[in-house]
């Protein structure tokens, strides 16, 4: 393919529908040079739909699957795999300051090949020493997978994400049923500090929960002056039930399969705020982990602290899981501190 599949210049009104690049190769090319799938530059009014770029293998400083510069009115619909605005892949020293992702949708369409569905805005994957200063994630609908602002996911060392806000974060849509919604999640380590996170919600969550803020399979994770507001799950008719779980301000990550079902150890959220959430804060799963100078604001529960308790998760084929998985979770949660927890209008 050489090294771009589609590469649009200059131009007006264009779509782009049901197109498959695949198999840019090439290795030891000269710095600035960028392979790129489909290429959209000093365009006005373009629309992708039902597109892919995949299996580009590649010795480049940088590449892309879908590029967007100088360019006006775009939309990217994605019906069947991940849909992510900005990803890292065994990255290290990355720096983000202002970056936005916005108005995202995934969608189910019968494609069980794929390697899930989930819809995310920010998604570093096995990368260390990042930093995302000021970003911001808004409209990012899912379907039947993860719903994410930001997911830091399985990266250790250096994280930091501060001044970030996402807001507008939905899973569910079109099949009434997702794994889970989540303003920003940690599978790793890191510093989250003066972020906000708002109006997340949940249809059905197979993993009984959204959450403003989460972490798992994590050691060390300070969550520092942060706020989580109007956090639901709900059913498909927008009602609050119990059994489908709770929204919650600040939590623990679920993800049921075996390789991912890990604690939150040594976590502290120290200055944090949940407003409007069915519970504010959840040790679920937490060991060794503080709360401290926390405040929830109009939350149906302030402080959820169930210790030997069991909760029964699933996940099916569109979420990652073929064959199906159901499972219930024996709490591991001990040796965790509330201090200073206020509950009060704000």
């Amino acid at each position: 393919m050489g090294l771009k599949g589609i590469d649009v210049n200059s131009s007006k009104n264009i779509s782009v529908e049901n197109m498959e690049v695949e198999l840019i190769t090439t290795d030891n090319i000269s710095s600035y040079v960028v392979p790129v799938g489909i290429l959209f530059s000093k365009c006005e009014n373009i629309e992708v739909n039902n597109s892919s770029v995949s299996k580009m293998i590649l010795k480049a400083d940088s590449m892309a699957g879908i590029q967007i510069t100088n360019t006006k009115n775009s939309k990217i619909v994605n019906f069947d795999g991940a849909c992510t605005g900005f990803g890292h892949f065994r990255s290290e020293k990355s720096y983000l300051e202002n970056c936005s992702a916005t108005r995202f949708q995934s969608f189910f369409n019968g494609n069980l090949k794929t390697q899930g569905h989930t819809c995310i805005g920010f998604v570093p994957f096995f990368s260390t020493d990042l930093s995302f200063i000021n970003c911001s994630a808004t409209n990012i609908n899912g379907c039947c997978d993860d719903a994410h602002g930001i997911s830091i996911f399985l990266c250790l060392g250096n994280i930091l994400v501060k001044g970030c806000k996402i807001d507008n974060v939905k899973d569910g849509i079109g099949n009434n049923t997702g794994a889970k919604a989540t303003g920003i999640e940690i599978y790793g380590s890191g510093v989250v500090s003066d972020c906000i996170v708002s109006n997340i919600t949940a249809i059905n969550p197979q993993d009984k929960q959204c959450t403003g803020f989460s972490c798992a399979l994590a050691d060390n994770v300070k969550f520092i002056n942060c706020k989580a507001i109007n956090v639901q799950v709900v059913d498909e008719n927008g009602k609050q039930n119990s059994c489908l779980g709770y929204g919650t301000g600040f939590g623990w990550a679920p993800d049921i399969r075996p390789e991912f079902v890990f604690p939150a150890v040594n976590i502290l959220y120290e200055k944090c705020c949940a407003k409007k959430c069915q519970v504010g804060f959840d040790s679920w799963y937490h060991i060794d982990s503080k709360w401290n100078n926390i405040c929830c604001c109009d939350c149906g529960i302030a402080v959820l602290n169930l210790n030997n308790s069991q909760r029964t998760l699933s996940c099916n084929p569109c979420s990652e899981c073929n064959p199906p998985i159901t499972k219930t979770l024996d709490n591991v949660a001990k040796n965790n501190k509330f201090m200073n927890v206020k509950a009060k209008y704000c």
